[in-house]
């Protein structure tokens, strides 16, 4: 009972005439009369709420719920938590508060002190009690650890996250995202800041905001929470509190299950205590509606790929830019008759071309930075392949500076100062190209094609399951065939069905004819 007595703060308290009605609305529009005194508070009473106080600090711009109590002859105060509009307020409280009669009281009477238990589990539990916004912190200074296994995101993937957790901020300018040797995110510091601390100092939450149609996670008032109060509710308030599009808010909430998943699983922040997961769909229950039409201008070409005509055209654009464009020609050529995806593909070195096969490294795939186990596969070096490697070796005749630079797609923007005298510079990320779709756009705009650079990978599989149907399999034979032995989608057939395999109407039509022409001939026989 002593440690409930030292537990209990001593506040200076201005009384005064403060009071209102329990709801949201009427704590909102509190107003201070008169001055306050530096470390003083006001104690706020519910005109229709007895035994709850809210403890006001206007200087502070905090409002803390209290709940009164007495347990055997003796008044002790309970904290129900902070106020915070639009995610914590007097729904909350009394939720809270029906839990606690629940577990402590009985026939109208405590059973036990609330207090003292309350306090007790808290030690043994060790929450850290960290806010959203400290996780935060955390979670960019520790460069992302991935959720469920070793490691850490992909750089691309962290960038991303980055931008709904602390970006729309010129905080975000100064932090450079890069992979190491494993695909492993490194966050490194530019234009002047040299240290996390010093970051949070220039640019706490509120300073240094660029827009305010967006706000981050770190500069709204969610991130003033603490993580452990963080409930389903509060994360759908917060994804709905603005017009945002589906996959916006799709992509937030996969920020907030990485923050959320590293305070659990890094940071131990709970404890011993293990709640359940507030920002997942399955676990928490968080829902986000999926929209009749897709708002996404890329949507268009979710169903597309190339015709016959229209792939030549493109390969004879290709040969026509070659000399110019150089390697990001090659790249494209690579990306339409390869598995590799766009990143994959700029991440290859040239150690990674063997005499048969092409070296997939499990830390260039895609797939790993989405946290999803995978390994080295050889990729076989088809003739059409060969003819692009075999153009890759004499376009490097005509660098030979870049002979010790080791990606298979250098950046023609390397300095060549520090390419001579910064020992790894040619190593680094900088080094390789990593944008092709300029080159693209001349593609699509001198040939009239209305397609992505994703309608390249997506011909390249549907070609490929065009070919195992040829042979005599069913629709879905053929696709679960390039799943497993091409796309190394093993087991997700569906994935290729649904979001590759994009025939064009007239295949689809020459198919259905010629199925027609068998069936009557057998019928006839």
């Amino acid at each position: 009972m002593d440690e409930v007595i030292k537990s209990e703060k001593k506040v200076r308290l201005r009384l005064g005439n403060y009071k209102t009605t329990f709801t949201n609305t009427a704590i909102d529009s509190l107003s201070l009369k008169g001055q306050l005194d530096k470390g003083q508070y006001i104690k706020v009473m519910f005109k229709n709420q007895r035994g709850i106080w809210l403890y006001w600090s206007p200087i502070k711009k905090k409002k803390k719920f209290k709940y009164r109590f007495r347990f055997e002859r003796k008044d002790y105060d309970l904290d129900l938590g902070e106020y915070i509009k639009g995610f914590y307020g007097c729904e909350e409280v009394l939720s809270k508060l029906s839990d606690i009669y629940k577990k402590y009281k009985e026939h109208g009477k405590w059973k036990s002190n609330p207090k003292e238990e309350l306090l007790t589990n808290s030690e043994l539990v060790d929450s850290q009690k960290l806010t959203i916004r400290k996780v935060i912190e955390k979670l960019c200074e520790y460069n992302f650890p991935r959720k469920d296994i070793e490691g850490k995101l992909a750089s691309i993937t962290a960038h991303q996250f980055s931008l709904f957790l602390i970006g729309h901020n010129k905080r975000r300018d100064h932090l450079d995202f890069t992979d190491d040797e494993e695909g492993m995110c490194t966050i490194t510091f530019k234009n002047g800041v040299k240290s996390w601390e010093e970051l949070w100092n220039k640019y706490p939450s509120g300073r240094g905001n660029k827009s305010n149609k967006e706000v981050s996670v770190y500069d709204s008032k969610l991130g003033s929470s603490l993580i452990d109060d963080l409930t389903p509710g509060m994360v759908e308030r917060y994804l709905e509190e603005r017009q945002r599009s589906y996959g916006y808010k799709k992509n937030v909430l996969k920020a907030l299950q990485s923050m959320w998943g590293f305070a659990r699983g890094t940071l131990k922040a709970f404890g011993d205590k293990r709640p359940t997961d507030p920002t997942s769909m399955k676990e928490g229950g968080v829902e986000i509606k999926r929209p009749n039409k897709s708002k996404f201008l890329g949507s268009k070409y979710n169903d597309v790929s190339l015709e016959g005509d229209q792939k030549i055209k493109v390969m004879e654009k290709l040969e026509e830019l070659k000399e110019d464009k150089g390697y990001r020609v090659l790249a494209i050529e690579l990306l339409t008759h390869s598995r590799f995806r766009i990143s994959e593909t700029l991440k290859l070195k040239k150690t990674d071309i063997h005499d048969d096969y092409i070296l997939f490294r499990k830390q260039t795939s895609k797939m790993r930075s989405k946290g999803i186990k995978s390994k080295d596969v050889k990729v076989p070096i088809t003739p059409i392949i060969q003819t692009i490697i075999n153009d890759i070796k004499e376009t490097d005749k005509k660098y030979p500076h870049l002979q010790f630079v080791p990606w298979l797609f250098p950046s023609p923007r390397i300095n060549l100062e520090k390419l001579n005298d910064q020992p790894g510079y040619a190593q680094k990320p900088e080094c390789r190209l990593k944008d092709i779709s300029e080159t693209f756009d001349i593609i699509r705009k001198d040939l009239g094609l209305d397609i992505s650079l994703k309608t390249l990978r997506k011909t390249f599989i549907t070609e490929e399951v065009e070919a195992q149907r040829d042979l005599g399999k069913t629709e879905a034979e053929a696709i679960e065939d390039v799943a497993k032995n091409v796309t190394g989608h093993e087991g997700k057939g569906e994935t290729i069905k649904h979001h590759y395999y994009k025939p064009s109407f007239k295949k689809e039509l020459k198919r259905a004819k010629d199925t027609a022409k068998v069936m009557a001939f057998k019928t006839k026989n």
